[in-house]
């Protein structure tokens, strides 16, 4: 095969798909860079450490140098002062548990109203659940209103427009007991008592 015919094949495959040569090239240009850069650092000149160890006098022989506690290979780097000020050294004694919060960095959280049975810093709760439980209970309550009581044999309630006789249920509600101007109600073991013309 002829260098023409090989150069023809070329740049008709590289007119037919435009993508792949763009691809092509930049695979090229990378690849020309990384030789460049890599022809540039074997050439150039060593670090500054190649020369002071270059730079090392001979011991003769039969003789103990005397500045061979100095030589540059065996000195501490400067680099080395720097790390031992940053890095603590490993005799260093912990005098608080580690896992206990340090309340001076992070105190604790106040309580907030919307949350009453939050416990406060020395750890006891304000409020006991079976209180909040039954303050939850009351405040649905107030959206019941008894409007009549009819005492009879079968004595009803009529509350929120409802007809109601002992032991049915609204809102979660159980009537247990209908007097003459009150009803009593259950939810949860808490007893509410509604009254007339509240």
């Amino acid at each position: 095969m002829n260098i023409s015919g090989w150069q023809q094949r070329l740049t008709a495959e590289l007119k037919r798909d435009k993508k792949k040569t763009a691809i092509m090239a930049a695979l090229l240009l990378v690849a020309a860079v990384l030789g460049i850069r890599l022809v540039v650092k074997s050439s150039g000149p060593d670090g500054a450490n190649a020369g002071a160890v270059a730079m090392r006098p001979q011991p003769q022989a039969g003789s103990q140098s005397p500045t061979a506690a100095a030589l540059p290979s065996e000195r501490k780097p400067a680099s080395a002062g720097r790390k031992s000020s940053y890095v603590p050294s490993g005799s260093m004694e912990i005098t608080r548990d580690i896992f206990e919060a340090n309340t001076d960095v992070f105190p604790p959280k106040k309580q907030t109203a919307n949350n009453p049975a939050r416990l406060v810093p020395s750890g006891k709760p304000v409020i006991s659940e079976e209180e909040v439980r039954r303050r939850v209970i009351q405040a649905q309550a107030k959206a019941l209103t008894l409007q009549s009581t009819i005492h009879s044999a079968t004595p009803t309630a009529i509350i929120n427009g409802c007809v109601l006789c002992k032991g049915e249920w609204i809102n979660g509600f159980q009537v247990t007991a209908i007097n003459a101007r009150t009803c009593v109600l259950e939810k949860n073991g808490v007893k509410i008592i509604l009254e007339m013309g509240q």
